[in-house]
Protein backbone atom coordinates (compact mmCIF):
# COMPACT_ATOMS: atom_id res chain seq x y z
CA UNK A 1 0.00 0.00 0.00
CA UNK A 2 1.70 3.42 -0.82
CA UNK A 3 1.14 6.41 1.21
CA UNK A 4 -1.77 7.96 -0.79
CA UNK A 5 -3.65 5.14 -0.01
CA UNK A 6 -2.98 4.80 3.49
CA UNK A 7 -3.30 8.85 3.45
CA UNK A 8 -6.73 7.90 2.12
CA UNK A 9 -7.23 5.26 4.34
CA UNK A 10 -6.84 7.46 7.12
CA UNK A 11 -9.04 10.31 6.58
CA UNK A 12 -12.07 7.56 5.36
CA UNK A 13 -11.38 5.98 9.05
CA UNK A 14 -11.24 9.31 10.47
CA UNK A 15 -14.40 10.18 8.95
CA UNK A 16 -16.29 7.19 10.13
CA UNK A 17 -14.74 7.01 13.38
CA UNK A 18 -16.14 11.11 13.83
CA UNK A 19 -19.82 9.98 12.82
CA UNK A 20 -21.70 9.57 15.34
CA UNK A 21 -24.78 8.00 13.74
CA UNK A 22 -26.15 4.25 13.19
CA UNK A 23 -24.77 3.54 10.39
CA UNK A 24 -21.30 4.99 11.80
CA UNK A 25 -21.45 2.55 15.14
CA UNK A 26 -22.17 -0.32 12.98
CA UNK A 27 -19.70 -0.12 10.54
CA UNK A 28 -17.13 0.33 13.24
CA UNK A 29 -18.21 -2.93 14.50
CA UNK A 30 -17.55 -4.94 11.15
CA UNK A 31 -13.61 -2.90 11.27
CA UNK A 32 -12.79 -4.63 14.45
CA UNK A 33 -11.07 -7.39 14.07
CA UNK A 34 -13.11 -10.03 16.48
CA UNK A 35 -11.00 -13.09 17.31
CA UNK A 36 -14.60 -14.49 16.40
CA UNK A 37 -15.34 -15.93 13.34
CA UNK A 38 -18.94 -16.21 13.73
CA UNK A 39 -19.43 -12.72 15.41
CA UNK A 40 -17.65 -10.80 13.14
CA UNK A 41 -20.52 -12.65 10.07
CA UNK A 42 -23.01 -11.30 12.27
CA UNK A 43 -21.45 -8.09 12.79
CA UNK A 44 -21.57 -7.54 9.31
CA UNK A 45 -24.97 -9.38 8.78
CA UNK A 46 -26.65 -6.78 11.35
CA UNK A 47 -24.34 -3.68 8.97
CA UNK A 48 -26.31 -5.16 6.04
CA UNK A 49 -29.55 -4.93 7.85
CA UNK A 50 -29.05 -1.57 8.46
CA UNK A 51 -27.85 -0.90 4.76
CA UNK A 52 -31.03 -2.29 3.30
CA UNK A 53 -33.92 -0.19 5.75
CA UNK A 54 -35.54 2.49 3.46
CA UNK A 55 -35.14 5.08 6.29
CA UNK A 56 -31.71 4.55 6.47
CA UNK A 57 -30.73 6.25 2.89
CA UNK A 58 -29.94 9.90 3.97
CA UNK A 59 -27.12 8.20 6.48
CA UNK A 60 -26.03 5.87 4.04
CA UNK A 61 -25.34 8.45 1.74
CA UNK A 62 -22.56 10.60 4.73
CA UNK A 63 -20.80 8.03 4.65
CA UNK A 64 -21.13 5.96 1.26
CA UNK A 65 -17.96 7.03 -0.21
CA UNK A 66 -15.55 6.22 3.14
CA UNK A 67 -17.77 3.01 3.98
CA UNK A 68 -16.90 1.49 0.17
CA UNK A 69 -13.27 2.36 0.44
CA UNK A 70 -12.76 0.88 3.74
CA UNK A 71 -14.87 -2.05 3.13
CA UNK A 72 -12.89 -2.89 -0.36
CA UNK A 73 -10.03 -2.52 1.48
CA UNK A 74 -11.45 -4.87 3.48
CA UNK A 75 -12.46 -7.23 1.12
CA UNK A 76 -8.81 -7.33 -0.26
CA UNK A 77 -7.15 -8.15 2.70
CA UNK A 78 -9.98 -10.97 3.79
CA UNK A 79 -9.18 -14.66 3.12
CA UNK A 80 -12.21 -16.51 4.18
CA UNK A 81 -14.72 -16.51 1.35
CA UNK A 82 -17.73 -16.41 3.74
CA UNK A 83 -16.38 -12.85 5.00
CA UNK A 84 -15.22 -11.65 1.36
CA UNK A 85 -19.05 -12.83 0.43
CA UNK A 86 -20.60 -10.91 3.46
CA UNK A 87 -18.83 -7.68 2.74
CA UNK A 88 -19.10 -7.76 -0.91
CA UNK A 89 -23.16 -7.75 -0.17
CA UNK A 90 -22.33 -4.54 2.06
CA UNK A 91 -20.26 -3.09 -1.21
CA UNK A 92 -23.27 -4.08 -3.25
CA UNK A 93 -26.48 -2.43 -0.82
CA UNK A 94 -24.21 0.41 -0.55
CA UNK A 95 -23.91 1.29 -4.32
CA UNK A 96 -27.36 0.28 -4.67
CA UNK A 97 -27.91 3.27 -2.21
CA UNK A 98 -25.68 5.26 -4.29
CA UNK A 99 -27.36 4.88 -7.69
CA UNK A 100 -31.08 5.45 -6.44
CA UNK A 101 -30.33 8.26 -4.01
CA UNK A 102 -27.27 10.17 -4.84
CA UNK A 103 -25.75 12.26 -7.22
CA UNK A 104 -25.16 11.48 -11.07
CA UNK A 105 -21.15 11.13 -10.05
CA UNK A 106 -21.87 8.30 -7.96
CA UNK A 107 -22.61 6.44 -10.64
CA UNK A 108 -19.78 6.81 -12.09
CA UNK A 109 -17.54 5.73 -9.44
CA UNK A 110 -19.90 2.93 -8.39
CA UNK A 111 -19.08 1.61 -12.21
CA UNK A 112 -15.31 2.47 -11.35
CA UNK A 113 -15.60 0.00 -8.57
CA UNK A 114 -17.12 -2.99 -9.84
CA UNK A 115 -14.63 -2.62 -12.62
CA UNK A 116 -11.76 -2.52 -10.66
CA UNK A 117 -13.59 -5.59 -8.20
CA UNK A 118 -13.64 -7.24 -11.75
CA UNK A 119 -10.12 -6.79 -12.44
CA UNK A 120 -8.79 -7.90 -8.84
CA UNK A 121 -11.16 -11.18 -8.64
CA UNK A 122 -9.80 -11.99 -12.49
CA UNK A 123 -6.22 -11.08 -11.15
CA UNK A 124 -6.70 -13.25 -8.22
CA UNK A 125 -8.17 -16.48 -9.94
CA UNK A 126 -5.88 -16.45 -12.89
CA UNK A 127 -4.14 -19.34 -11.86
CA UNK A 128 -6.90 -21.51 -10.52
CA UNK A 129 -9.04 -21.82 -13.64
CA UNK A 130 -8.84 -24.87 -15.41
CA UNK A 131 -11.61 -23.80 -18.60
CA UNK A 132 -11.13 -20.69 -19.91
CA UNK A 133 -13.72 -20.41 -22.34
CA UNK A 134 -16.13 -19.22 -20.06
CA UNK A 135 -14.39 -16.39 -18.46
CA UNK A 136 -12.81 -15.40 -21.72
CA UNK A 137 -16.48 -15.47 -23.49
CA UNK A 138 -17.67 -13.35 -20.41
CA UNK A 139 -14.86 -10.79 -20.88
CA UNK A 140 -15.38 -10.31 -24.68
CA UNK A 141 -18.83 -10.42 -24.47
CA UNK A 142 -18.69 -6.97 -21.43
CA UNK A 143 -16.21 -5.64 -23.90
CA UNK A 144 -18.58 -6.02 -26.95
CA UNK A 145 -20.84 -4.18 -24.54
CA UNK A 146 -18.43 -1.38 -23.70
CA UNK A 147 -17.53 -0.78 -27.61
CA UNK A 148 -21.23 -0.28 -28.09
CA UNK A 149 -21.83 1.63 -25.29
CA UNK A 150 -18.48 3.88 -25.42
CA UNK A 151 -17.26 3.71 -29.11
CA UNK A 152 -14.90 6.63 -28.93
CA UNK A 153 -13.23 4.51 -25.70
CA UNK A 154 -12.85 1.66 -27.50
CA UNK A 155 -11.61 2.34 -30.90
CA UNK A 156 -8.04 3.30 -29.08
CA UNK A 157 -7.57 -0.52 -28.05
CA UNK A 158 -9.78 -1.99 -31.15
CA UNK A 159 -6.45 -3.84 -32.84
CA UNK A 160 -5.25 -4.85 -29.33
CA UNK A 161 -8.72 -6.62 -28.36
CA UNK A 162 -9.34 -8.28 -32.14
CA UNK A 163 -5.20 -9.39 -31.62
CA UNK A 164 -6.47 -11.52 -28.64
CA UNK A 165 -9.38 -12.39 -29.94
CA UNK A 166 -7.94 -13.64 -32.96
CA UNK A 167 -5.33 -15.45 -31.12
CA UNK A 168 -7.93 -17.48 -29.21
CA UNK A 169 -9.44 -18.85 -32.64
CA UNK A 170 -5.83 -20.08 -34.01
CA UNK A 171 -5.04 -21.74 -31.09
CA UNK A 172 -3.58 -25.06 -31.29
CA UNK A 173 -6.66 -26.91 -30.01
CA UNK A 174 -9.25 -24.59 -29.74
CA UNK A 175 -12.57 -25.97 -28.56
CA UNK A 176 -15.85 -25.65 -31.16
CA UNK A 177 -17.46 -23.62 -28.69
CA UNK A 178 -14.30 -21.26 -29.08
CA UNK A 179 -14.44 -21.02 -32.96
CA UNK A 180 -17.88 -20.40 -32.60
CA UNK A 181 -17.50 -17.87 -30.09
CA UNK A 182 -14.76 -15.93 -31.50
CA UNK A 183 -16.53 -16.16 -35.58
CA UNK A 184 -19.55 -14.27 -34.05
CA UNK A 185 -16.90 -11.91 -31.67
CA UNK A 186 -15.41 -10.50 -34.86
CA UNK A 187 -18.21 -10.30 -36.91
CA UNK A 188 -19.39 -8.01 -34.07
CA UNK A 189 -16.64 -5.78 -33.82
CA UNK A 190 -16.96 -5.69 -37.88
CA UNK A 191 -18.17 -1.75 -37.71
CA UNK A 192 -14.79 -0.97 -36.02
Amino acid sequence: MNDDSMNRMSEDLQKIFDNDSKCARLLKKVLRDERSFDLRVQRIQEFQAYLQKSDSSKFIMKLAEPALNILFEQFQERSHETIRSELAHCIGLIGYVMLNEGEPKWNTIIIQLLINAFRHRIQNEHETLFDHAPLMIAITDTIIDISRIYPQIFQDIFVDIVDIVIGWYIEPLPTDRILEYTSQALHKFRSF
